[in-house]
């Protein structure tokens, strides 16, 4: 194996176009090209690809691909969770935090736990992202 230096943008859009069973960039580049790859051992590798997007302060931890969605201004967007970003549909660009996935798609200004929605990894339910954090985690603001 020979390392490869990619910027965080080329890196989300890899794993953006990931598909079931691969997991590790090698599997997606060498699907990306037609290439007929023996089954190999796991590479060594500088960083482990676990997870794809957590928030340790609200207990927060999804999967690689998990995906959320949002309407706004009519036009829906979606985003995956992969190695610690947001990569959002309409730019392929990762975004660490929900609020600036937001800004990205100019709906700054809100609230971005409440703006997202998803499928509720247990039950499959829709939910906003805001229902996975932990409830005693949530700082309710005084009116």
């Amino acid at each position: 194996m020979r390392p490869l230096s990619v910027t965080t943008d080329v890196f989300a859009a890899i794993w953006a176009d990931r598909k079931p069973g691969e997991e590790t960039e090698n599997d997606i580049l060498g699907r990306k090209f037609g290439l007929k790859l023996p089954p190999a051992e796991s590479p060594k590798r500088d960083i482990a690809v676990s997870v794809g997007w957590q928030d340790p302060k609200h207990g927060v931890q999804l999967p690689i691909g998990f995906e959320i969605y949002k309407v706004f201004k009519k036009k829906k967007y979606t985003a995956q969770a992969i190695q610690g970003v947001w990569v959002s549909s309409h730019d392929g660009k990762g975004y660490p935090s929900l609020n600036d996935l937001s800004m990205a798609i100019g709906a700054g200004g809100e609230n971005a736990w409440w703006g997202w929605w998803c499928r509720h990894p247990e039950t499959g339910e829709e939910c906003r992202v805001s229902d996975l954090r932990d409830p005693k985690t949530i700082r309710k603001v005084k009116e």
